[in-house]
């Protein structure tokens, strides 16, 4: 079965492969892939104007995290997947980047606990961080970083493993084991599972 699904971008898959979300400017949806039902919710168009730059879904597939970004910084909100209101306020992340200009930000994948890893692409630095999925706090000692002018930095599905662009060469680093260049001519990074 082949079904439109409309505009937005950022495509998150549910834990259990049965529910399928995205987002755009102008709101969020959740599909059921068993029996097409969709879930829609707008964003409230008289709030600030905010940016998403992903979704992720917790491991239980009970809730959704948005990241977006607006005036402010950036930001991670925990929504419900079943009716995709916010269950709890906003987390600014403390990146240590002017929030009036925000670098590039994007979900980079799961830590090997489960953490939701974000990265952010500054311009001295490409930072990883990882998050609690549930709590949405920093886990300590877990931070990454790689030189600027990486991108499409994502995690492999140990957790650990990670593939990224550099200068349109792409590399990956395993979890054991020296970093290796996988070719050149790359503009992104992704793993096929």
């Amino acid at each position: 079965m082949v079904q439109r699904l409309g505009y937005g971008w950022a495509l998150a898959l549910s834990p259990d492969r049965t529910h399928l979300a995205s987002v755009n400017f102008f709101g969020y949806s959740v599909w059921d892939l068993t029996t097409g039902t969709l879930t829609s919710r707008d964003v409230d168009q008289t709030a600030a104007l905010i940016s998403p730059r992903g979704l992720r879904w917790s491991s239980d597939g009970e809730r959704l995290i948005m990241l977006y970004v607006d005036e402010q910084g950036i930001w991670l909100v925990p929504l419900s997947a079943s009716d995709l209101l916010p269950i709890a306020k906003p987390t600014r992340l403390d990146v240590g980047f002017d929030p009036q200009s925000p670098p590039g930000v994007q979900f980079a994948g799961r830590g090997s606990n489960g953490e939701v890893a974000v990265v952010y692409y500054g311009n001295t630095s490409t930072k990883i961080s990882y998050l609690d999925s549930t709590t949405l706090d920093e886990v300590p000692g877990l931070t990454r970083e790689l030189p600027a002018g990486v991108t499409s930095v994502r995690l492999d599905s140990d957790g650990i493993g990670l593939l990224w662009v550099d200068r349109n060469t792409l590399w990956y680093l395993p979890a054991t084991g020296p970093v290796r260049r996988l070719g050149h001519g790359y503009t992104n990074a992704w793993f096929a599972t």
